[in-house]
């Protein structure tokens, strides 16, 4: 059982409203954990007494576990990176034997089907979903040799360091995707700009049209977890990731979605290859995607300002539709696009490669921790 390996567990810091006024610690927060890299920099800021400081600051080889809700059983080991965080109430510091388990064997172990299957089990069928850390002490660890946690980290994580390293590029085109769009379309240095006379603010030639002559976003077609069918494809609604996955697809291609309800009502992505288009609105007909995309791209705060309701807020296709765009000349926006495209094919291409890398590393864990796949 894991609880044979753990030495202590406490529960994280409980911040009110006036804690992330003037703070100087980062707040690690459940929602921070879920992804499987951290994105510190959106880590907010949190005032905690001095006296509390040192009760609360996470370390390396730190465990932490949420505890409730949806995201219970997520999980982060701490690594030196984590300089001056604390972490928040919904979290479970475990303190464990370092010296019978490697913290990044750990780490693999927590992030595998074994884990997440334990978890599922406790929690299917609760209203109201969390575990505490007397049950996940329950869990029968997969207890290998030091040295062998550690050659079965080192090998998992090279698979880590080259998806990192992709992610890092995808990050380095989309930038370059979104710099070409507002170098050419907001700051007019478009080829041939040096003799272009303006009017009312844009150039000669352009003119002010609806988003709908680009490409025409529809409504797409709702379905429930209980329709779906095992399936690789993305159905896409109103949260930032996939709401699960079918085996059937509404929309063809490269397509344009903008989430219609909820708190990411106005979320606006482009998919790379076919969707089922649920709680969305999306484009697949405008000729040239690419172009459109990174003119929408630098009008998020419009898209989300097309909100409508309080309780929960609403973006309709008609409203999308109706926006006015400026349009250049139709030379200019077909060698934009050529040139965003091959940005974005890349793009997909390091995407699918990441894909194909979590497959299988998350297949070799089994594998090792088994001794099916020899640890050399």
């Amino acid at each position: 059982k894991f609880q044979n390996f753990i030495d202590s567990t406490q529960y994280g810091y409980t911040a009110d409203e006036t804690s992330f006024e003037n703070g100087d610690c980062k707040y690690l927060r459940i929602t921070d954990i879920v992804p499987y890299f951290v994105e510190k920099e959106t880590v907010p800021f949190c005032k905690i007494p001095e006296e509390k400081k040192a009760q609360y600051m996470i370390t390396d080889g730190d465990l932490l576990i949420a505890r409730t809700g949806a995201t219970t059983g997520y999980n982060l080991i701490v690594d030196d990176s984590f300089k001056n965080f604390i972490f928040a109430s919904y979290l479970i510091r475990f303190n464990y034997d370092k010296k019978k388990l490697f913290p990044l064997y750990v780490k693999y172990v927590l992030k595998s089907k074994l884990w997440y299957g334990f978890v599922n089990n406790y929690i299917s069928g609760s209203a109201q979903p969390g575990m505490n850390a007397r049950v996940f002490g329950k869990f029968n660890f997969p207890y290998v040799p030091l040295s062998t946690q550690q050659k079965i980290a080192s090998i998992l994580s090279a698979y880590d360091k080259l998806i990192q390293n992709y992610k890092k590029q995808i990050e380095a085109l989309q930038t370059a995707a979104s710099e070409l769009y507002k170098e050419w379309f907001v700051r007019f240095r478009f080829p041939g700009y040096q003799t272009t006379k303006f009017e009312n603010g844009i150039p000669e030639g352009w003119k002010v049209v609806l988003a709908s002559e680009l490409g025409e976003f529809v409504r797409g077609k709702n379905i429930t977890a209980e329709e779906m069918q095992e399936g690789m494809i993305p159905v896409i609604s109103a949260g930032i990731e996939p709401s699960g996955f079918h085996n059937q697809s509404n929309v063809k291609g490269v397509s344009l979605t903008i989430s219609n309800s909820g708190a990411n009502a106005g979320y606006l992505q482009i998919n790379y290859s076919n969707i089922w288009a649920a709680d969305c609105s999306y484009c697949n007909s405008a000729k040239h995607i690419y172009f459109y995309y990174e003119l929408l791209n630098n009008m998020r705060v419009v898209l989300f300002n097309l909100q409508k309701g309080a309780a929960q807020p609403h973006v309709y296709a008609k409203d999308i539709n109706k926006m006015k765009i400026i349009l250049p000349p139709s030379e200019l926006i077909e060698t934009a696009n050529k040139k965003i495209k091959l940005m974005h094919e890349k793009i997909y291409s390091l995407q699918q490669q990441i894909t194909n890398l979590t497959q299988q590393r998350d297949l070799l864990l089994p594998r090792l921790m088994s001794g099916k796949l020899e640890v050399e």
